[in-house]
């Protein structure tokens, strides 16, 4: 996996709190409040400064060097939307939805996620860090490259995910559904050694004393 773009973010933003479907946001720090509405918006070096909403709608968006920082919502729907070089830092967010969606060059760092969902989605160069999450789920996902690094995972779905490079080393994972799946993925020896018997089971192969 190459090294990760962070958010080219300019050094003079303007402060605001405008949000909208279909909105054009440019340079701005916003001041969000209650629920927001970002359908199909195009949101372009952007901070979304700390803050507590009642959830945010951002299905189709677009979002280019945007950083999310100490967000607490229960909902971000960002379902067929596209992120290039997003970062998520602190907070947390009962349901991250990003089914369908295009994902390069994105980073989740110290946040903590109930439900994170990329199922049918793109990614390359993603990057979860010292985070905790409740579920990943990666049906049908297409991974060109990603990493999980001091991350705690309750439960991992890969079902019928196709990885080139998922880098699964940094994570501990409560479990896994569907091992045979994690084809593509890089585990550590003591993982690998952990799931011997899920292995043998998604091979038909019957293990007794």
């Amino acid at each position: 996996m190459r090294a990760l773009a962070a958010p080219d973010l300019p050094a003079r933003r303007s402060p605001s709190n405008a949000a909208g479907a279909h909105a054009e946001l440019d340079a701005l720090d916003l001041t969000w409040r209650g629920g927001v509405d970002i359908a199909h918006a195009h949101l372009t070096e952007c901070v979304v400064l700390p803050t507590v909403l009642e959830g945010v709608l951002g299905r189709g968006a677009t979002l280019i060097d945007v950083a999310f920082d100490d967000v607490v919502c229960p909902s971000v729907d960002l379902r067929d939307a596209s992120l290039r070089r997003v970062r998520f830092r602190g907070g947390r967010i009962g349901a991250l939805d990003l089914q369908g969606a295009r994902v390069a060059d994105v980073i989740l760092d110290d946040v903590r996620v109930d439900y994170l969902t990329f199922a049918g989605a793109r990614l390359e160069n993603v990057v979860l860090s010292e985070s905790r999450i409740r579920s990943l789920d990666l049906p049908l996902a297409t991974i060109e490259g990603a990493q999980i690094a001091g991350t705690e995972i309750g439960e991992l779905d890969p079902r019928e995910m196709r990885a080139k490079s998922f880098d699964l080393r940094g994570a501990e994972i409560g479990r896994i559904l569907n091992v045979a799946s994690l084809r593509g993925a890089t585990l550590s020896p003591a993982q690998a050694d952990a799931m011997t018997l899920a292995f043998a089971d998604a091979l038909g192969i019957h293990v007794e004393s």
